[in-house]
């Protein structure tokens, strides 16, 4: 059974990225109070545009990455709004293109998640982040349906 551990916002690119327990999801919007929902993250209007409602990882991508590549990056450090654990990385990334639900909200992976060295950098972390394979960086997913995610939802696939 996968579930959330983390999640975070940012309001602005550079800044640190803020855990929260609950966090308000809006379709085809993003997360309140999020960067790419306000419009002001790194990669808002990069070309060709790509969704960015929100990023998902699964813990034990972080941690096998931070084995293989003797690094230390905390959940918090990637950047990403949604830690889950319980799910492999290959299949978190086997959903992209699927729906599934994370508590009351609909999501449909959108795109893998691909790893650079920008959330290091602004972590002040010495890393290798952006040569970690794509399995372990996560997913960006598309929200289908305003609601309210939280800590120690369920993420269960829908088709």
């Amino acid at each position: 059974m996968a579930k959330i551990i983390d999640l975070f916002t940012c309001p602005d690119k550079g800044l640190p990225m803020e855990p929260v327990a609950a966090v308000r999801a809006i379709a085809g919007v993003g997360l309140e109070n999020d960067r790419y929902a306000l419009g002001t993250g790194a990669y808002s209007g990069s070309r060709p545009q790509k969704i960015r409602h929100v990023s998902i990882m699964a813990i034990e991508g972080l941690d096998l990455g931070n084995r293989q590549s003797d690094t230390t990056l905390a959940p918090i450090d990637t950047r990403r709004n949604v830690f889950i654990r319980g799910l492999d990385p290959d299949a978190l990334l086997a959903l992209i293109g699927r729906r599934f639900d994370i508590g009351e909200v609909q999501f449909r992976g959108a795109c893998d998640c691909k790893p650079c060295e920008r959330p290091a950098m602004l972590a002040k972390k010495k890393s290798n982040f952006g040569t970690w394979p794509l399995a372990l960086t996560g997913i960006r997913a598309e929200i289908l349906s305003d609601g309210i995610i939280r800590l120690c939802d369920e993420l269960v696939l829908v088709d």
